[in-house]
């Protein structure tokens, strides 16, 4: 942000931010938290839609020294109501449309269109082992559970991305990933990192992958972060309108499995992207990469999940917790 003040932060329809606008918001959110007592490790739930009011206020609860936890509106109440008995946040930061969607736990709420202008408060004392934020899973294995990060983790990600990852200002990123997923701290404070602009598109544009692949290309989207699924149905879509996507850059895919058919693979080879693979349970977030470049004509159908990251570690152990040989079954685990 002091590096490049008056360069675009966030985009959103009509609506844009400076960084120096953004970093201006993000320091009153800070002060309000701070008043109210949010400090290290103190939890901030975060029930907004995906907006420059969202990436505002994930700064501003980090300024604070406070664990962001999203709560996503969409999610069904029950599934809100028990992540805060869980969590137990200090605060639930929302606004005037989103409110009536938080459940009555009796958690203080404080709307973003009442907090004052213009005040700022002095950043706290944090160790690399204080938390950054906590997200719930998705229960698909059992009962959703909180994982919490700390800033250090975050730190480590965020510096492996921007060393592997092309552009800086001028370059636009899709802010595609729900504020559910850890894909969406990654996506948000990597490009705010680097002087990148985050270009937010309207709930019906993300939904229609027709309307995403020419939104994408309308708004000439260098970086994407989206499951395979997504990816595929872009490609396709774009395929059959007959046009290209000649901007995009770099497609990062999490969450599922990658396979690539012949015709997507035809189609990113065309328009020269790098497909990054990355994977990583929520409690490591991403901890091993495997990149495709522009420049590999022989891509395979299934692609691996490559390597860890630097100060990350993966071993195959059996039963007994011991490394077992290439080419036999065991337990991934990683550590780091």
């Amino acid at each position: 942000m002091r590096r490049t003040p008056d360069a675009t932060a966030v985009v959103f329809g009509e609506e844009d931010l400076t960084y120096r606008q953004l970093g201006a918001r993000a320091e009153e959110i800070a002060a309000a938290l701070v008043a109210v007592g949010v400090g290290p490790d103190a939890v901030v739930a975060v029930a907004l839609t995906r907006s420059p009011d969202l990436v505002a206020t994930l700064l501003g609860v980090l300024k604070a020294g406070g664990v962001y936890l999203p709560l996503d509106p969409a999610y069904p109440a029950d599934r809100l109501e028990s992540m805060l008995d869980d969590s137990a946040p200090l605060v639930v930061v929302t606004d005037r449309a989103t409110v009536e969607s938080v459940p009555g736990t009796g958690v203080p709420r404080l709307l973003v269109e009442e907090i004052p202008t213009g005040r700022a408060t002095p950043r706290p004392e944090l160790r690399p082992d204080h938390l950054a934020y906590l997200i719930y899973t998705s229960g698909s294995s059992g009962v959703p559970k909180g994982v919490a990060m700390t800033s250090g983790a975050l730190a480590n990600l965020l510096r492996w991305h921007v060393d592997v990852t092309d552009g800086g200002m001028g370059s636009r990123v899709a802010q595609f990933t729900a504020s559910g997923f850890d894909v969406s701290v990654q996506e948000i404070l990597s490009s705010l990192a680097t002087g990148k602009s985050l270009i937010i598109p309207d709930d019906e544009t993300r939904a229609d992958p027709r309307a995403l692949a020419a939104w994408l290309r309308q708004e000439r989207i260098n970086e994407l972060f989206a499951p395979t699924p997504v990816v595929k149905a872009v490609c396709e879509a774009a395929m059959e309108d007959g046009f290209d996507l000649p901007d995009l850059r770099e497609v990062c895919q999490a969450g599922e499995a990658l396979t690539l058919e012949a015709r997507l693979r035809g189609f990113l080879l065309g328009s020269r992207t790098r497909l990054r693979n990355n994977y990583g349970p929520a409690e490591t977030h991403v901890v091993i990469s495997h990149s495709l470049h522009d420049r590999d004509s022989d891509w395979p159908a299934v692609v691996p999940i490559g390597t860890p990251i630097p100060n990350m570690h993966a071993r195959v152990l059996d039963a007994g917790l011991r490394l077992v040989p290439v080419g036999v079954v065991g337990e991934l685990y990683v550590s780091g």
